[in-house]
């Protein structure tokens, strides 16, 4: 299973690498993505996969005591795919946001993280 996850990443990564510089960001002076656009490809793609992996899950468990967990970590990376895009557009020069809109998006996923968490512990108690 770890090897079929690091398979399905590195070829995303390779992937989206390929894909974004053809399509005509702004790669800066030099012509390559810095390695924190990078991350922030890395991570959002993650985010999305992690988004599927949840509703999949949270189809299965079709309203039962473990779906109020569920749905809260599929908010969590709604505001993680959130955050990645405004930073995304923020280094590429698509958008004009404060730095502080992604550190909100954080804490919002955070909490919405610990909230789930907590929630799934009150159940399995």
């Amino acid at each position: 299973m770890k090897s079929k996850i690091f398979k399905i990443a590195s070829g995303l990564t390779a992937i989206s690498l390929a894909v974004v510089r053809s399509a005509g960001a702004n790669t800066g002076a030099s012509g390559t993505f810095s390695v924190g656009a990078i991350v922030n490809l890395i991570v959002l793609v993650c985010a999305v996969i992690g988004l599927l992996w949840g509703i999949k899950v949270l189809s299965l468990v079709k309203g039962g005591l473990m779906s109020k967990g569920w749905q809260m970590f599929i908010l969590g990376f709604g505001f993680l795919i959130l955050a990645e895009l405004v930073i995304l557009a923020g280094k590429f020069h698509l958008a004009g946001v404060p730095d502080e809109i992604p550190a909100i998006l954080y804490l919002l996923m955070a909490a919405t993280w610990l909230a789930g968490i907590n929630q799934t512990r009150k159940v399995l108690e």
